[in-house]
């Protein structure tokens, strides 16, 4: 049978043979509805099956068999689709059935004979229930569909298709290579959107821009109300210039255990009045390896750095864990280390404002390449002047390293209380800004 479909333009790669296409972006972007038109069209063309997946699916009603049912109407093709109550069947043999992977992940192991696997809100998929799915789905020329709104950069789908090529995305909307095609698909690229969710959208977008960015935006959740930084203001390099010295600075967790902070590690360069981060290590580690990883990162740029372009020093929070590896270090010599003041009370939020201005001048530059910059920018943009944000590691030694290198190294005082909160410092007025 011969059925004409309208589909966005950004959905076209659904018609190449891919191992896996992954579809991601905000809401109203039509992603369920344009893969269940082409499951259906390429259903009614040749004999398939097609199993659709959830995490989380209680019963038939969490599944796509309404969506499906719903686009058989749209498409007359009732006449060619038996829809029955847990499952549609075609004329030709085309099967759709459907599974919760989190309940069911045993079972999962035994639906090797699928064409098809179809994963609708892909962003919940744990990474046992993505371990087993992948090799699961194995007939000859079988393909995985993922669908999903983005909520988190460590959720495993998004951690495995969608960060690696982030920065191409973000560019271009679409990565492809010979197994893989990942497109991202907002409101704004689908022709047949509501006019209602078009104006919500629009409203959004002037009221609470990084809300927008998560609901509409397609890109993962975090703080919504207004921070401290402009985590987009963040210069990129792709290749470092003839830089005039380096520093490492280090910001320690205050204690052990996964649900402590990270320990942070980073190397900085300057040039020219600028400074661009060009190594950062990042883990929860224990304090007995604490001085062990830390000379290894000092060795490794230390090896890449000469007279005419030294390795300067190492600056660490003299606080906690800090303190006593400042002393070990200077104890053992050889290494000019120095000890960042931490202020009591308000410290974090004055340094806060106070260096945010450099960030927003666009004086301080991020590797375009490397995985973990997504996870930086995100930091910063969630930190909050009430302490309500995850993490702030990464945000530390980044203000020690415009303190000292952009600033030259006058420590912040704790503000007096009985006196308003200074104005941020002010940067040199020569930065530039199918």
């Amino acid at each position: 049978m011969r059925v004409k479909i309208q589909v966005p333009r950004k959905f076209q790669p659904l018609s190449r043979a891919k191992r896996f296409k992954v579809f991601y972006g905000g809401r109203g972007g039509a992603k369920t509805i344009t893969a269940c038109d082409v499951a259906l069209i390429n259903g009614s063309k040749k004999t398939l099956r097609i199993l659709g997946l959830r995490e989380f699916m209680n019963s038939i009603d969490d599944s796509i068999h309404a969506t499906l049912e719903d686009r058989i109407h749209a498409h007359s093709l009732y006449d060619f689709y038996q829809i029955q109550r847990n499952q549609i069947q075609g004329a030709n043999g085309t099967l759709f059935r459907y599974a919760g992977l989190s309940r069911n992940l045993g079972s999962i192991k035994s639906k090797h004979n699928f064409d098809i696997a179809l994963v609708e809100e892909a962003q919940t998929v744990r990474r046992k229930s993505l371990d087993v799915l992948i090799p699961t789905i194995r007939a000859a020329g079988s393909e995985l569909w993922f669908l999903f709104n983005p909520e988190n950069e460590d959720d495993p789908v998004y951690e495995d298709f969608v960060l690696p090529y982030k920065d191409i995305l973000d560019e271009h909307g679409v990565y492809e290579n010979d197994e893989l095609v990942v497109v991202k698909t907002n409101l704004t690229d689908n022709p047949f959107a509501p006019r209602e969710l078009l104006d919500h959208s629009a409203k959004m977008k002037e009221d609470n821009f990084k809300k927008w960015l998560h609901i509409y935006g397609g890109e993962c959740g975090g703080n919504y109300e207004e921070g401290i930084f402009e985590a987009d203001k963040f210069e990129s390099y792709e290749v470092l210039p003839a830089w005039e010295y380096k520093a490492i600075f280090c910001d320690t967790a205050l204690k052990d255990g996964e649900q402590n902070d990270y320990t942070v590690f980073q190397c900085w360069v300057k040039y020219k009045g600028r400074i661009y981060l060009v190594d950062q290590f990042r883990a929860k580690i224990k304090a007995t390896y604490l001085k062990e990883r830390l000379l290894e990162f000092w060795e490794k740029h230390k090896a890449q750095s000469s007279v005419a372009q030294p390795l300067r020093a190492l600056y660490v929070e003299d606080k906690v864990s800090g303190t006593q590896l400042i002393q070990d270090i200077q104890r053992e010599g050889g290494i000019p280390v120095i000890g960042v003041p931490r202020p009591r009370g308000n410290g974090k939020l004055l340094r806060a404002n106070n260096f945010s201005p450099w960030i927003s001048s666009g004086l301080v530059f991020l590797p375009k390449r490397e995985p973990w910059v997504h996870g930086y920018r995100k930091e910063f943009r969630n930190f909050t002047s009430d302490d309500s944000h995850s993490y702030d590691d990464q945000v530390d030694p980044t203000l020690d390293a415009i303190a000292y290198m952009l600033v030259d190294g006058a420590p912040i005082k704790k503000a007096d209380k009985n006196k308003p909160a200074s104005r941020p410092m002010a940067p040199p007025k020569s930065a530039q800004s199918w």
